[in-house]
């Protein structure tokens, strides 16, 4: 039996707040990827339609609403789940969130376990990356530098 991990796609315009966004879905055990625009990410989600959608909404050029907008036109998405995840806290803001669809709207910067949880909810259960247990080596067998006298 093949397990498929479900796709989350991370759409910021922040570099490296999308990718260790993703980098930690995928340690949570999701397939996720990172998109840094709304074109790319309209793009990624043609090709193949994520379980859920965590959106910044400050984006340039195109925010987060205007894109939340566009997946809401596009075939099959009309109840695709968008969570925002932004630095905006105003009832303006989430307001309009809702107006668009977004299912879920978190602060930045979000809390990491009620991420986790609202994930758990929207979404099937991943399948966690495993660790790797590494057996501690006898004094012989350590690197000089790392032996402690």
């Amino acid at each position: 039996m093949i397990l498929t991990r479900p796709y989350v796609l991370v759409v910021d315009d922040l570099t490296d707040a999308a990718d260790s966004m993703a980098a930690l879905l995928a340690i949570w055990g999701y397939d996720a990827e990172a998109k840094y625009c709304g074109d790319s990410a309209l793009s990624a989600i043609c090709a193949r339609r994520p379980a859920v959608v965590l959106l910044d909404i400050g984006m340039a050029p195109m925010d987060g609403f205007t894109f939340a907008a566009h997946v809401r036109e596009l075939a099959g998405c009309e109840r695709l789940n968008i969570v925002a995840i932004s630095g905006y806290t105003t009832d303006d803001y989430r307001d309009r969130a809702r107006e668009v669809g977004i299912v879920e709207y978190l602060f930045k910067p979000a809390d990491l376990s009620q991420l986790h949880v609202l994930l758990g909810r929207l979404i099937p259960s991943p399948q966690p990356l495993r660790s790797l247990t590494i057996a501690p080596r006898s004094r012989a067998q350590r690197p000089a530098e790392m032996m402690v006298w």
